[in-house]
């Protein structure tokens, strides 16, 4: 610890120093005006990534049902070949898709967000392609808003 702390103030010497052999020679100039620039951003972009992610486990926009059993109900009526067979571990990756935040990468940080309704579409879609291959534009409605009870139009519109 105690040659850390040396390192890092001989360190801090010798930018002082250098700093005044570039104002010295030319008084308008920073030698390190870009670079602070660039520094303060990062740690900018870090906070507001980790504020944001923060701010959605504490209060989600999209928040799943305490319980699922009537909806799951409405969706064996909905397609009974599928979800008839669905036992609970299959149900907890069909809710999960819709209601769990993913993570991407924005500026080199990790940034969660929720999949949108298009993505949701084609992950259900890919993965029972019987019944939601066959599904046209108002039974996605109605899957949505009737079935699973969500309205991804206001929450998309609310996120921008």
């Amino acid at each position: 610890m105690k040659y850390f702390v040396n390192i890092a103030a001989s360190l801090i010497v010798l930018i002082i120093v250098f700093t005044a052999i570039i104002r010295v020679q030319n008084p308008t100039s920073s030698p390190f005006e870009k670079g602070w620039i660039k520094f303060a951003e990062w740690p900018k972009a870090l906070f507001k990534a980790k504020k944001h992610n923060i701010s959605m486990e504490v209060a989600p926009t999209r928040k799943p049902r305490l319980t699922f059993v009537e909806k799951e109900a409405q969706l064996r009526m909905f397609a009974p070949d599928l979800f008839g067979n669905f036992n609970e571990n299959d149900w907890q990756k069909f809710w999960t898709i819709i209601y769990e935040p993913v993570k991407d990468k924005e500026g080199g940080f990790t940034v969660k967000r929720y999949r949108t309704k298009e993505e949701i579409e084609g992950i259900l879609t890919a993965r029972y392609p019987d019944p939601f291959s066959y599904l046209k534009r108002e039974h996605w409605a109605v899957f949505w808003h009737d079935i699973v009870g969500l309205n991804l139009q206001e929450e998309q519109s609310s996120e921008q």
